[in-house]
């Protein structure tokens, strides 16, 4: 029982699973990690309580076979082998593997298949078919919108919320809700698909974007992934989603005011220096506009003044978390950024001018 391939390819495929073992957590049956010779093709998997990475590698096999090891050994090793053929040998009695190498040999203990974590076949129908490069990363920036918290583990996840119109990217830690959407123009069908922070990272980093293809399918328990290279599942949340809906359809703006990137920046940034507890004032008035925030244990305090581009409406004064709106500010893509106000919700909408499908709903607390 044996295989070869490169030991380049093997640790490119082990780079990206080993997030997955550091995130193990203290439990030791996610330790290992598993590989899955079939027709000269090595299937890698490593798996923790949220998520399961399957990794494809094209290797040459005298046999099928299957073998666990513990990943951090394994992997710490396969680091040091410089860009050259490793061969695999699994031993009769399937409690050791050899690794064969340029300058030498390597044994370490192999691990009973049967005692690995299940691992769960993806469906074979219904879900979406979606481009890796309009996706991925719109899922990574999302998750930048999530918080951890045990005690409403569901805002932890970015979802997927197809309806008959829209293709909706969304999260949210309470505070904010950030959404991306696209028009339905294929009649997706309707579905709820919901995405750990965990797994949008993975796939921002850990999947080549060189996939043409991303495909999504859920069921009750699981959401699936799957491109040429490799196969990903985690497990859904308890509890029940946000309302991010209820928000979004209520929002409705009293005022508008467009803003310099770069101005709108440098002003919050500054802000951020004297102020101890996150909070500043935005004062936006048809006769000028500014930022201000006081640290009453330092005594310090700031007052940036900056020109609106255009404004409409009526005045907006209210408190807002300084670095939440900073970082909200950053990630427009654009150069002007709209700021809307709803004075009944007191939700600010912000956006890039020029980038309307994106958009973020900040709570204030009106002064």
């Amino acid at each position: 029982m044996l295989l070869k391939c490169l030991s380049k390819s093997l640790n490119d495929k082990l780079g990206k699973l080993e997030t997955v073992v550091k995130n193990a957590g203290s439990n030791s049956i996610y330790k290992d990690v598993k590989i899955d010779v079939v027709n000269n093709v090595a299937y890698i998997t490593s798996v923790n309580a949220k998520v399961c990475v399957i990794e494809r590698l094209d290797v040459e096999s005298d046999s099928n076979f299957s073998f666990s090891v513990e990943a951090g050994t394994f992997i710490k090793f396969m680091k040091k082998q410089k860009n050259g053929e490793v061969r695999i040998s699994l031993s009769d009695k399937k409690d050791s593997i050899t690794i064969f190498y340029a300058s030498g040999e390597y044994t370490c203990p192999a691990f009973d298949v049967n005692n690995f974590p299940m691992v769960y076949n993806i469906p074979c129908d219904g879900g979406i078919s979606v481009k890796m490069s309009d996706y991925v990363s719109v899922l990574n920036r999302a998750s930048d919108y999530t918080e951890v918290d045990d005690f409403y583990p569901c805002i932890e996840n970015v979802v997927i919320d197809i309806d008959p119109i829209n293709i909706n990217i969304v999260s949210t830690d309470r505070n904010t809700i950030y959404r991306y959407f696209i028009p339905n123009q294929y009649n997706v069908e309707t579905m709820f698909i919901p995405v750990s922070n965990v797994s949008a990272i993975l796939l921002d980093k850990h999947i080549s974007k060189t996939s043409d293809l991303l495909s999504i399918k859920v069921d009750d328990t699981k959401t699936y992934f799957s491109t040429p290279d490799v196969d990903m599942y985690e497990t859904h949340f308890e509890g029940n989603y946000p309302n991010w809906r209820f928000v979004d359809e209520h929002f409705v703006k009293t005022s508008t005011y467009v803003f310099d990137k770069d101005l709108l920046v440098q002003a919050l940034q500054n802000n951020i220096k004297v102020n101890e507890f996150d909070h500043c004032k935005l004062i936006f008035t048809e006769k000028g506009c500014g930022i201000m925030s006081e640290n009453p244990s330092s005594g310090k305090s700031c007052k940036e003044r900056l020109s609106s581009l255009s404004h409409y409406g009526e005045d907006i004064i209210c408190n807002v978390l300084c670095g939440r709106y900073l970082g909200i500010v950053k990630s427009v893509s654009c150069n002007r950024v709209v700021i809307e106000h709803d004075h009944k919700s007191h939700f600010n909408k912000i956006y890039g001018e020029d980038n309307k499908d994106e958009y973020f709903l900040s709570s204030s607390v009106i002064v």
